[in-house]
């Protein structure tokens, strides 16, 4: 089974999961890169670095050329659709496009228009396959498993797209998902089966794997007060983590707010190599996706 479009994790199965993580580890970052004849459009409709420099790397790295999206200078401000944007960039012959955006229309129900593979590089609140790759990865590499492994969610849960991927992959492959939240942030849904935990002090203890949310206030229908330091991984809490167990951020994490500084320089804290790991994730996708294995 090869990749045709990423949009999620439905129909994968953990031996597919496993197989391409066997790729990951197998890619050597060093290898001179052969151009082909691939262009691969990024088309971001909303901020990021970290995935959209990864992106970048990771299309340089399979030898396609990438191809940026103007997007404060595009036909959008003119009126055009976010749909009649993607044909057009199809339209001119890129071998796939990398899409992140937050309109109301999902990617999924528009596979049928798009006729070249999509990969979902973040969408609206629903989802971020691609970072819940490189997080389920790094949690395999750090920890030397995923089944079995107890991963705590703390912060603003229900608007986080990387967290609802993270559901979905982590619970694919046996892992424990624990929420340390304010209840107005807790999901709904009963699609997954989860730990609560009322202060962040029991959590930690519980957990392994400690992922620290950003506040997503730009995804907020109405301002929300809330004590961010009763869900602030600090120094007092890193007392109470485990020993063995590692710390991790999707990013862009706010300093001091949702994260300290001392939990930042822990040697438990394990967020650059994400950043890493998303370059590596992302450049074995691509290649599967353009059939350059």
């Amino acid at each position: 089974m090869s990749f045709r479009h990423f949009l999620n994790f439905e129909g994968l199965s953990p031996q597919r999961i496993g197989s391409f993580f066997s790729k990951v580890d197998q890619l050597n970052f060093y290898e001179n890169i052969k151009p082909n004849h691939h262009i691969v459009a990024h088309l971001f409709f909303e901020p990021s670095t970290r995935t959209q420099m990864s992106f970048t790397m990771a299309t340089i790295r399979c030898g396609a050329q990438p191809l940026s999206f103007p997007f404060e200078n595009s036909s959008l401000k003119k009126g055009e659709t976010f749909l009649d944007t993607l044909l057009t960039v199809q339209a001119m012959g890129v071998s796939a496009m990398v899409v992140r955006h937050g309109y109301p229309e999902s990617m999924k129900d528009i596979l049928g228009v798009i006729q070249i593979p999509l990969i979902n590089a973040g969408e609206g609140s629903s989802g971020h396959p691609t970072q819940a790759l490189l997080d389920v990865y790094t949690i395999l590499k750090e920890r030397g498993r995923v089944e079995g492994e107890t991963v705590l969610f703390v912060g603003d849960v229900s608007h986080s797209r990387v967290a609802w991927s993270n559901f979905g992959l982590l619970s694919l492959l046996g892992a424990k998902i624990g929420l340390c939240s304010p209840k107005e942030w807790l999901p709904q849904s009963k699609k997954y089966k989860f730990e609560y935990f009322d202060t962040l002090e029991d959590g930690v203890k519980w957990a392994t794997v400690v992922m620290a949310l950003r506040v997503q206030k730009e995804r907020h229908s109405v301002i929300q007060n809330f004590d961010i330091k009763k869900y602030q991984v600090n120094g007092d809490i890193l007392k109470k983590i485990k020993s063995d167990a590692i710390i991790m951020h999707p990013a862009p994490f706010n300093r001091e707010v949702e994260i300290t500084n001392d939990v930042l320089n822990d040697p438990r804290c394990v967020i650059w190599k994400q950043v890493a790991n998303g370059v590596k994730v992302r450049t074995v996708l691509l290649k599967e996706i353009l059939k350059l294995q």
